[in-house]
C-alpha cells in the first residue's frame, strides 16, 4: 500500500502566533510534530557564510526531531543547483524542491537545462523536483 506523506514548510510558520512575538524554531518543529506531519520542508537560500550557518543549524534541529527532511531551494544555475542537490543527499532528505531561475529561456535549452538539474540529483540518488513558480522556467 502507497502512503502518502504530509510536509509542513517552514516558511508557512511565518508570524505564528500571529500578532505575537514568533516561535523559535524548535517550538515550531513541536507543533509540527504534534500536528501529525510526517516531515518539514526546510528552505535554503545562497552560499553565503551567515546563511550557510543557519541552513547547518535549521537541519540539525529538525533531525533532533522525528520528522522527515525535505529541502527547498532557487537554483540559479546548474553549479547552484549541484551543491544544493549535494546538500540534501549530505543531510538525507527525501527530496529536493527546486524552483530554478531563468524564466527568460524556453524550448529545447529550457529543456536541457531542467534534464541536467535533474540527472544531476539521479546521479546522487536525490529525488529532484522541479516547482513552477513565477519567475522561474515553467
Amino acid at each position: 500500500m502507497k502512503k502518502l506523506d504530509l510536509y509542513q514548510a517552514l516558511w508557512g510558520m511565518i508570524d505564528l502566533p500571529p500578532n505575537q512575538l514568533e516561535d523559535s524554531i524548535e517550538v515550531q518543529l513541536k507543533k509540527i510534530e504534534a500536528a501529525g506531519f510526517d516531515g518539514v520542508l526546510h528552505f535554503i537560500e545562497d552560499t553565503s557564510k551567515n546563511s550557510l550557518d543557519r541552513t547547518y543549524e535549521i537541519t540539525d534541529l529538525i533531525h533532533q526531531t522525528d520528522l522527515k527532511l525535505g529541502i527547498s531551494c532557487v537554483a540559479y544555475s546548474v553549479d547552484d543547483a549541484r551543491w544544493k542537490i549535494e546538500y540534501a543527499k549530505e543531510q538525507g532528505a527525501e527530496f529536493l524542491n527546486v524552483m530554478v531561475k531563468d524564466y527568460f529561456i524556453k524550448g529545447k535549452e529550457a529543456t536541457l537545462y531542467l534534464e541536467e538539474i535533474i540527472s544531476i540529483g539521479k546521479e546522487n540518488n536525490v529525488n529532484v523536483l522541479i516547482e513552477t513558480h513565477r519567475g522561474t522556467v515553467t
